[in-house]
């Protein structure tokens, strides 16, 4: 398990005791839902937070993929190739985190015509992962206003000043080895927390260097932790 994990059993065991949980019942077309949650560090509400996330992001992202596509802007189509691999995975879209990894790979060697020839394939499995996502959300009243908290945030597990130290130190030993996944694991396990304002806008910036992998910038968004 990641280090930033706040679910001690192993993941096995996790995995195999939330088949007779509610989280169960909670089932989405392309994704491998106790394993989003498990990512969430056990806690579903911080998983229904970063599917709100993800269909946000989403929405904006899934056109540039097409326009960097038709213009042949490789670098840039890499860039959004590689947050999504990251993403997707720490939601369980395995497939949909499987399927942008061979677009990142091919974008790292410069292959455009196989970006021309395939993004449609990529860009179609995510908007209709989008589409899942925003009917289970909108169908289940899950849906936060954009760019906002829940409205309980207050009701999230808090942290102690402690944790959030360690925890932000640990993110931080991360993105020194340019582990950009684990530090967004990291990043969105402690956004998970019920966190000042202040906090949550350093980690969202944080977060915006890693997928741009200006590692500089993120560290020095993280040292408002420090």
């Amino acid at each position: 398990a990641h280090p930033m994990m706040t679910v001690s059993r192993p993941r096995r065991e996790y995995l195999a005791s939330s088949a007779s949980s509610d989280k169960e019942s909670v089932s989405i077309p392309g994704l491998n839902v106790p394993q989003g949650i498990f990512n969430m560090g056990g806690s579903i509400d911080a998983f229904h937070h970063i599917l709100n996330v993800f269909l946000a992001d989403g929405r904006r992202k899934v056109p540039l993929f097409r326009r960097y596509a038709a213009e042949g802007t490789v670098r840039s189509y890499l860039i959004e190739a590689h947050s999504l691999k990251s993403v997707a995975a720490s939601i369980g879209a395995e497939e949909l985190s499987r399927l942008a990894g061979v677009h990142e790979a091919a974008a790292k060697q410069g292959d455009a015509t196989f970006i021309t020839e395939h993004y449609e394939e990529l860009a179609g499995q995510y908007d209709k992962l989008l589409d899942d996502v925003e009917h289970y959300l909108k169908s289940n009243g899950l849906v936060e206003k954009s760019g906002e908290d829940p409205a309980d945030d207050a009701g999230k597990q808090p942290i102690s000043a402690q944790k959030k130290r360690s925890s932000a130190m640990d993110i931080i030993r991360l993105i020194d080895r340019f582990d950009s996944d684990g530090a967004v694991a990291g990043i969105n396990e402690l956004l998970a927390f019920n966190l000042p304002i202040e906090d949550r806008e350093a980690l969202h910036t944080a977060l915006d260097r890693l997928n741009d992998y200006d590692f500089d910038g993120a560290l020095i968004a993280m040292r408002h932790f420090q």
